[in-house]
Order: C-alpha cells, then sequence, then structure tokens
C-alpha cells in the first residue's frame, strides 16, 4: 500500500510553532479535506484542516470524537518511535 503525501497550505502547528505544508494520509488514495484530523509529526499535536486546508483547533466535538480513536493511537506510536529513530545516539 502507497500513501500519498501532498502539499497543504504552510500553517503552524498550535503545539509547537513548527510550520506544516505537507500531509501523508494514513488510507491509500485520501488528500486532506476539511475537517480530516491532523498528527504534528515534531510534536503530536492533534489539528484538523479548515476549508483553505490550514491547521486549526479541534472543536469540542472532534475531541471527544477523536479521543481513545485507534488509528490515531496507532499513528501516535508510529509517530513516536520515528521521532525516537531520529535522535542522535
Amino acid at each position: 500500500m502507497t500513501l500519498e503525501t501532498a502539499e497543504v497550505p504552510i500553517s503552524n502547528c498550535a503545539g509547537c510553532g513548527k510550520p506544516n505544508d505537507m500531509a501523508t494520509a494514513t488510507v491509500a488514495g485520501h488528500r486532506p479535506s476539511p475537517g480530516d484530523i491532523s498528527i504534528c509529526f515534531y510534536c503530536g499535536h492533534i489539528s484538523a484542516f479548515d476549508d483553505d486546508l490550514r491547521l486549526r483547533p479541534l472543536t469540542d466535538a472532534e475531541m471527544r470524537e477523536v479521543a481513545g480513536n485507534e488509528k490515531l493511537l496507532r499513528v501516535q506510536r508510529a509517530r513516536a518511535m520515528a521521532m525516537e529513530k531520529m535522535k542522535p545516539q
């Protein structure tokens, strides 16, 4: 399975301030769309895409929806493992 990475307009993560200009889907063939959830690769902060595909805070309803979501938890674990491997030895 090949996951597609797409360019999105630059916006900064609310968690760490790093710029975000790319998004990789967890489902083959999916491109980011408004309301999709995004996880910052650098800090793991969870946001959503707005109508212009820039990052925005989650609504209360979205926070309840993603809390404990198994797919999101797997992505968070994979991100943490990738970041651990990137640390200088």
